[in-house]
């Protein structure tokens, strides 16, 4: 439903069952679809110069709350979500399931990969680039400019799995790896390896993330942090020539994950090279991979048949319970 103090373009191009709350306007170059629900007080695809004439592409059962402001020229995936009063620049790509929090700015020019979340008063700036399954928390900023104000940019690098603690910033041209975890009130101006634990200011090398413990009273690792929120049961490799070797390396393709966060089955393409260490077989107390076309089995007792000492790569599927 369109409420009857909405503004809408006839240019604009809308799927179906959208609401659109009291006093919104939606401008021409914008196509949003099926499923959305957009609050009151929001400009969508608002015009400017810095987008070339593309338009704003929104997907799917997006929620965008109210006083939300989105620039002409960016692309989201499905399920975007926002908090209130966010502000959305030109030329920004993101994929599926992007949670952007109240009062959050995203300067356009950056891309951002698929079920990244970031809480409330982040601010993103221009050339930023930010992989998949990335937490950023409240307060963070990403900066651009190595000597300011200057025209010179060089967004920082922030790979998939990271984690940013609330209140820390990250320096211009910066690459915050894979799995690492960047602790609150951090100022970092240079590289954190991944898997890595980094805090400080300027933020300096503190441990492997794996050395640190949740405080559940269990012992068990509270990094890398999907282990625990995705619950990986099972691996099933399918890149020939590739077998159920300890400690393998595997090139995941999250199937399942949607379904684990509630968001349907099929499969959304996210790709990662993830360690696999606690893999534990439950497909008929078994894992599964293939090889020369046929289909082989390991364990069957319920064991864990990866600790983490080999580095092959394969491609594979994880199915979460």
């Amino acid at each position: 439903m369109i409420h009857a103090t909405a503004i809408v373009s006839p240019k604009a191009r809308l799927g179906a069952d959208i609401d659109v709350g009291p006093f919104t306007i939606i401008h021409d170059d914008v196509q949003i679809g099926d499923g959305a629900v957009i609050g009151s007080h929001c400009e969508i695809g608002l015009p400017s110069a810095l987008a070339e004439g593309a338009p704003l592409v929104i997907g799917d059962s997006a929620l965008i709350r109210s006083h939300s402001i989105f620039y002409q020229g960016s692309t989201f995936g499905n399920r975007l979500v926002t908090g209130h009063r966010v502000t959305v620049r030109e030329k920004t790509v993101a994929g599926e399931n992007l949670q952007i929090g109240t009062l959050s700015d995203l300067q356009g020019h950056c891309s951002i990969g698929n079920y990244v979340r970031f809480h409330s008063n982040v601010h993103i700036g221009q050339k930023s680039s930010i992989g998949s399954f990335v937490w950023i928390f409240p307060y963070v900023v990403l900066t651009n400019d190595p000597h300011p104000p200057s025209t010179v940019l060089r967004g920082p690098r922030i790979e998939d799995f990271a984690a940013i603690a609330t209140m820390s910033m990250i320096l211009p041209g910066v690459t915050v790896g894979e799995g690492a975890l960047v602790g609150a009130h951090s100022s970092v101006n240079r590289d954190v390896a991944p898997n890595t634990v980094a805090a400080g200011a300027p933020a300096k090398f503190v441990c492997n993330a794996n050395e640190i413990k949740l405080k559940d009273g269990t012992g068990r690792p509270a990094y890398p942090w999907r282990n625990q929120r995705l619950g990986v049961a099972a691996v099933e490799v399918v890149t020939p020539g590739v077998g159920g070797a300890a400690g393998a390396v595997f090139e995941l393709d999250l199937v399942g994950v949607a379904n684990k966060l509630g968001r349907g089955t099929r499969g959304h393409g996210v790709r990662s090279h993830i360690t696999v260490h606690a893999a534990v077989c439950t497909d008929q107390g078994a894992l599964t991979h293939r090889h020369a076309g046929q289909d082989h089995r390991h364990g069957g007792d319920g064991r864990k048949v990866f600790d983490a000492r080999a580095t092959q790569h394969g491609a594979g599927r994880v199915r979460v319970v």
